[in-house]
């Protein structure tokens, strides 16, 4: 145990979840995920954000195929966890998401690179930093907005697809989503008073999920731009 920042609780042991199994896309599924997003129909959607060509097309098909697939492996009884446990964290929110992102950054301190607000702020006075408090605001509401979505099949895909844009924005991949669970865990244990298996797993099936189509997205993105760059460029 790894205590710090006024008590807050980080476990660094890199094989204490070694039993739960991952899926990691390789190279070339990622590669095969592309070849047949070129293949698939595409959707047209504006977009109102700053520097991003209106009507931008989104192999959305692909997309919504992708997010089924991984959305099937939370069971019913996986969703019902999800929602009790998120309840009770969200009941001492600001707590409990501090310590996640504490124990994040203590674990993999280069993570607090990966947002600019972050870069200027010393370790010492991360905690009480009203960057990182603003931080767990968002990080809590995009989690509550996709737990009380899962069974809502478009506001679930508008969510997931809006959080992996984002993460594929900062340059996050999949392994630092994954890197995440560990301390998401251990907060769960912190401020649920208990880690049963069953937590455990939906859980992990829910980080695994949202890493995967951070992945999924960054390929259809890539995809897009490729394609515009060919038009453009009349080849």
């Amino acid at each position: 145990m790894k205590h710090n920042c006024d008590g807050y609780v980080s476990r660094k042991d890199p094989d204490h979840r070694a039993s739960i199994a991952t899926t990691t896309p390789s190279s070339e599924t990622l590669a095969l995920l592309a070849s047949k997003m070129a293949d698939k129909p595409v959707q047209h959607a504006t977009s109102v954000d700053s520097g991003v060509v209106d009507n931008v097309t989104f192999h959305e098909e692909y997309e919504r195929e992708q997010v089924a697939i991984e959305l099937a492996r939370l069971t019913t009884a996986d969703r019902d966890i999800l929602k009790e446990v998120y309840v009770q964290l969200a009941g001492d929110g600001m707590r409990c998401g501090l310590n996640i992102m504490l124990s994040l950054f203590s674990e993999h301190p280069h993570y607090k690179n990966i947002w600019p607000q972050f870069r200027p702020i010393p370790d010492s006075s991360l905690m009480n930093a009203p960057e990182l408090r603003k931080h767990v605001k968002v990080y809590l509401h995009g989690l509550k907005n996709i737990i009380d979505n899962l069974d809502d099949e478009e506001r679930i895909f508008n969510a997931l697809r809006k959080i992996a844009q984002a993460h594929v924005k900062w340059n996050v991949y999949r392994h630092h989503v994954i890197n995440m669970l560990g301390p998401v865990l251990d907060t769960i244990k912190m401020c649920t008073g208990s880690l049963t298996p069953e937590k455990e797993r939906a859980w992990t099936i829910l980080y695994e999920v949202i890493a995967n189509l951070i992945e999924v997205f960054r390929t259809s993105e890539k995809n897009r731009v490729n394609k515009a760059t060919i038009q453009r460029n009349g080849y």
